[in-house]
């Protein structure tokens, strides 16, 4: 496993790879918790306060929360670091999952574990909006390359290559087709002319005077399986 890492450095860690564009989102959470629904606000309100964590000022997003529900206040300023900590027991579904969201990015599992997992889901918006401050929590972890310690471990965390894994280029190659003998042993199946092998692995003599690496005929090949048919017969 890799070493642990404090909140600090995986906070760090997703502004850089925001890069250029963190300025911009962080704009974009205070503008968020001008207008919209409760759930929208109360949601810019733990998203701000990751990202402007660490900031030399922040100012402009502690006066945002001033717009916002007590206890999504409470949440950005936990999820800003700081604020106290707090179990998320009270208040409306929205208020408690943003609450146990911010604890979650604060290193305090509990209120992940008790409010967070157990009304995850994806059957109607309450559930939906729970997942998402869960993903928040899980995703700042494993992009630390950590696996969320409120998760039973799994394995190791996937490495952040920045591009998809690459296929094997080779397609597979099909198995020739075989009929059975009389004696009941498999033998391959002339194919058209055309979709023979590059080579064959027969020897010229074989191939009745071909160059090896030559494509037989199909009406040659057929005459190889009525031979090895008839010498079946014989043996009997």
């Amino acid at each position: 496993m890799p070493a642990q890492t404090t909140m600090g450095e995986r906070t760090a860690f997703r502004k850089a790879k925001l890069g250029s564009k963190l300025t911009a989102a962080r704009d974009g959470t205070t503008n968020a918790m001008a207008a919209g629904s409760d759930e929208h606000r109360c949601l810019a309100a733990v998203v701000g306060g990751h990202l402007w964590k660490g900031a030399a000022d922040a100012t402009v997003f502690e006066s945002a929360l001033n717009g916002v529900a007590a206890p999504c206040k409470a949440a950005g300023l936990r999820a800003l670091g700081k604020g106290t900590q707090s179990s998320c027991t009270s208040g409306a579904f929205y208020e408690k999952a943003a609450c146990a969201a911010a604890e979650g990015l604060s290193n305090n599992d509990a209120p992940v574990k008790s409010v967070l997992i157990p009304n995850a889901g994806d059957g109607d918006y309450t559930g939906l909006y729970y997942s998402y401050m869960l993903y928040l929590v899980a995703g700042d972890r494993w992009a630390s390359g950590q696996n969320p310690s409120f998760y039973p471990t799994v394995g190791p965390p996937m490495p952040d290559t920045g591009s998809p894994p690459q296929a094997d280029g080779s397609p597979p190659v099909a198995d020739s087709p075989m009929i059975m003998s009389d004696a009941g042993v498999p033998i391959p199946m002339p194919r058209e002319a055309g979709t023979e092998p590059a080579s064959s692995g027969l020897s010229a003599d074989l191939l009745g005077g071909c160059a090896v690496g030559q494509r037989p005929t199909a009406s040659l090949l057929a005459a190889l399986v009525l031979g090895l048919l008839l010498l079946q017969r014989r043996r009997r």
